[in-house]
């Protein structure tokens, strides 16, 4: 960018800032990760890898988009990849104590012989781009939302598998021989969950 208008310095003014004039200031070598001011919700996921996500890249409520991702950095303090979202105001009520993240990037291919080929994507978008898909646990769904409170951690899980999103129950079978962990569930024809 600079090729073409030459070197600049950005600022982001503190719009709720209160107290005196100042005129000495320390520049940062990097830009802020968003404008904590706008208006809606920024929130900060915490995962151990970046995957293939990037700037820009859409997040999802039911694969409707809801916010996008402004940015991410690598955390020296914890180790971990810390990834920033924005949530539009009309969606903000969505995001609650329980809510869980997960990374719905690109296409997954699970299976085997015996148990078949699962197909799992997202939208369009989170294929070519990217994508962060978030729910809350259906024994949840009715928990009070957090509030904006810019700043909070959440937890970006793998995929909607590790996110957990469904329920545990045990089986118990007289013969698994023809069964692999990764199996599918199936009610009506429909793939409702998977073995572990």
């Amino acid at each position: 960018e600079t090729l073409f208008s030459g070197s600049y310095i950005n600022i982001q003014p503190d719009i709720n800032a209160e107290g005196k004039p100042q005129r000495h200031f320390i520049a940062v070598k990097e830009p802020p990760l968003s404008d904590q001011s706008a208006a809606g919700l920024h929130l900060t996921l915490v995962a151990d890898t970046l995957g293939s996500l990037a700037k820009d890249a859409p997040v999802t409520y039911k694969q409707i988009t809801v916010g996008h991702v402004y940015g991410f950095k690598y955390s020296d303090d914890n180790t971990k990849v810390e990834v920033g979202v924005y949530i539009d105001p009309e969606y903000a009520h969505l995001i609650k104590p329980q809510t869980r993240f997960w990374n719905a990037s690109g296409i997954q291919i699970t299976g085997s012989l015996t148990s078949g080929i699962n197909i799992n994507t997202d939208t369009i978008s989170s294929i070519i781009s990217g994508g962060i898909a978030f729910d809350q646990p259906t024994s949840t769904s009715d928990s009070a939302p957090t509030g904006r409170k810019t700043g909070q951690h959440f937890i970006l899980y793998h995929d909607y598998q590790s996110a957990e999103m469904g329920h545990d129950i045990e089986l118990e079978l007289n013969d698994v021989t023809t069964l692999d962990i990764g199996a599918a569930i199936r009610y009506q024809g429909l793939t409702v969950g998977k073995l572990v």
